[in-house]
């Protein structure tokens, strides 16, 4: 735009210049009357151009701030799908361990545990207590497996099955919530009897009830797991946490101690 205002300066000067060697020469009125018309035109042009330079510097400033915004949206963009994204896991986290037909009713299979992530590389190492978990059919129960420890992915299903001796009335599962063999959470499932009982013993006895006593759930942000305390440490506390019920255990033990040497003694007189 600079370049083609410098050659109409020139241009004009140049015909200025002409113009007023020709009129000196020949003294022609009508002829200096056309060229201060076109000198007119010319600086006419000038102004336009000015104007159409100063239009192009606003246009190029404005351009410059809509792309200051653009990136700037973009960086709230970015920012508010990584937000969506921690929200996910963390909305997987409430969901991540579900309690189903506690307790066990009917024909089916019941005292349910089901695991769940939208990780699907998530694993749930189960530690069981006193008792037992199985994975088999609801009603098919020549197919089960029980085992003390199993090693759950999202979206299995396991079943409890309560200690087979004289204090059966509370449990435990420890859950080391893993992330490529690394401890990224854990959780204590507290398992308790729901029942009613005199000075010397059960009268009544309608399941177990199942809690989470405590969790450390995994926390992701920025693409990634904060890989938490350690292993040792989510052991630790584990142990910790169970201790914050050892007296109410402590109780029920007693009240099933009590009711075994009630019928025992029954049965001895």
């Amino acid at each position: 735009m600079r370049a083609v205002k410098k050659v109409i300066v020139l241009l004009t000067a140049v015909v200025l210049g002409c113009a007023c060697l020709f009129t000196v020469g020949c003294g022609n009125e009508e002829l200096l009357q056309k060229i201060d018309s076109l000198a007119g035109q010319v600086g006419e042009l000038n102004d336009k151009l000015e104007t159409l330079e100063k239009e192009n510097t606003s246009l190029t400033e404005k351009l410059g701030e809509l792309q200051t915004e653009n990136e700037e949206l973009s960086e709230k963009i970015e920012d508010l799908e990584a937000e969506q994204e921690n929200q996910k896991f963390e909305t997987a986290n409430l969901n991540m361990i579900v309690f189903d037909r506690w307790p066990r009713h009917g024909g089916l299979r019941g005292n349910r545990i089901k695991f769940n992530h939208v990780d699907s590389e998530i694993t749930f190492e189960c530690t069981v207590q006193k008792g037992t978990v199985c994975i088999s059919d609801d009603y098919d129960y020549s197919k089960d497996v029980y085992f003390k420890t199993m090693t759950c992915k999202p979206g299995d299903e396991i079943s409890w099955t309560m200690p087979n001796d004289r204090d059966w009335g509370y449990d435990f599962i420890d859950v080391l919530i893993k992330k490529d063999d690394r401890v990224i959470g854990y959780a204590v499932i507290d398992i308790v009897i729901w029942m009613t009982y005199d000075d010397v013993k059960i009268l009544t006895v309608m399941g177990h009830t199942p809690s989470i006593l405590s969790m450390y759930a995994p926390i992701y942000a920025n693409g990634e797991y904060t890989w938490g305390y350690g292993e040792i440490m989510f052991n630790k506390m584990i142990e910790q946490s169970k201790e914050t019920v050892a007296e109410r255990n402590k109780e029920i033990s007693e009240i099933f101690r009590k009711h075994y040497e009630y019928y025992d003694n029954q049965e001895d007189n």
